[in-house]
């Protein structure tokens, strides 16, 4: 009987996270902008999208810079975010990530856009 029970707690706990979103941790390797780096926020901000359905539009997001992150990638991730925090339920405020130094990635742009995903995957699920 128990496992009975054990094996319905789970179904019903599967079944409740089945729209759930699960996005990815994005790491930039070295202080150059890495084409994996890129592809993998681009790919989190797709799943955010079909996750909020028809009427939000994020952009894909393209960096310019052959070292750092140019000016127009920044905007277009602080963009994103600022149209997923009005999509949502509560209207979430998400972190503005900025480049603090335009010849490399710096950790804190990259650690900010990752948190404010966790934000994202946090606010889907519940």
């Amino acid at each position: 009987m128990r496992s009975i029970i054990s094996l319905l707690f789970l179904g019903m706990l599967f079944s409740s996270n089945a729209d759930a979103v699960y996005l990815r941790y994005c790491s930039n390797l070295g202080s150059t902008f890495s084409i994996g780096f890129g592809f993998c926020v681009n790919s989190n901000f797709s799943d955010v999208g079909r996750a909020l359905g028809q009427g939000v539009f994020l952009r894909s997001c393209h960096n310019s810079s052959s070292s750092g992150v140019s000016i127009f990638y920044e905007q277009c991730i602080n963009e994103n975010f600022s149209r997923i925090g009005s999509a949502l339920e509560d209207h979430v405020y998400f972190r503005y990530c900025n480049n603090l130094n335009n010849n490399e990635v710096s950790w804190g742009f990259v650690s900010c856009i990752n948190e404010n995903f966790d934000r994202v995957e946090r606010e889907l699920i519940n």
